[in-house]
């Protein structure tokens, strides 16, 4: 649960049920739309992550970039999200799409903003036979 308190001069403070808090509104650091978007790239990295482990997939990394778009041509803002998987070679790209699409239908907020939500997963395969630099010593 999240409590909510704004003030006279419409600056707020959302507070977690762990305590922890985020100013919101005029002059905050996230605004309610960029707290909306990180909110639906971290729950499908999260989703991800676990989906991955779960499966005894090595996911390297996770990266994304997330943004609400009102654009002209849209009938309804949507949130955008852009994400990046690096995996090894050892594991199919295939399988890793199959992971993305699974963390699209459980992820609870990409669940919730259902055809409002535009996400797209890149992903990076690593070399696990990759030439290492060697430092040399003096």
């Amino acid at each position: 649960m999240i409590e909510l308190v704004w003030d006279q001069q419409r600056a707020g403070t959302a507070t977690s049920a762990s305590g922890r808090c985020v100013a919101v509104g005029e002059g905050a650091e996230f605004s309610p739309e960029e707290l909306l978007a990180t909110s639906a790239a971290a729950c499908l990295m999260r989703t991800s992550v676990g989906l991955a482990a779960s499966s005894g997939v090595d996911l390297l990394s996770f990266t994304a970039t997330a943004w609400l778009n009102t654009g002209d041509t849209a009938p309804a803002p949507r949130i955008e999200v852009r994400a990046r998987m690096v995996i090894s070679d050892e594991v199919p790209e295939a399988r890793m799409l199959d992971l993305w699409n699974r963390a699209l239908r459980e992820s609870p907020v990409a669940r919730l903003l259902g055809a409002g939500l535009c996400a797209e997963i890149e992903v990076t395969r690593l070399s696990a036979s990759a030439p290492q630099t060697n430092k040399k010593k003096r």
